[in-house]
């Protein structure tokens, strides 16, 4: 896990990889780095954030991918199809 820098640059200060998508934070923590913000998550911020709990309340983040059955922000209702490669003994997701 790389070192979280100092204090994180603005957006414009990013240092941006000319070969990962538009506007990428990609090499903030170093070339090799995998985790991207995740890093951010050290022992130390978990266990500030631990005092934050006050009832114990639990939410599930595990929606099923066709909810909510009207999607915000203009999205597309969510549809699921698997493409038979036959003969092949594989499928595709769409």
């Amino acid at each position: 896990m790389a070192p979280p820098p100092a204090s994180l640059p603005s957006f414009d200060e990013l240092p941006l990889d000319k070969n990962g998508p538009f506007a990428n934070a990609w090499g903030l923590f170093g070339e090799r780095d995998q985790l991207g913000m995740l890093n951010l998550l050290t022992p130390e911020t978990v266990k500030a954030a631990a005092t934050e709990i006050k009832e114990g309340l639990r939410v599930s983040l595990d929606w099923h991918l066709s909810k909510p059955a009207h999607p915000f922000f203009g999205r597309q209702v969510f549809y699921h199809h698997m493409h038979t490669k036959f003969p092949r003994t594989v499928n595709d997701d769409i």
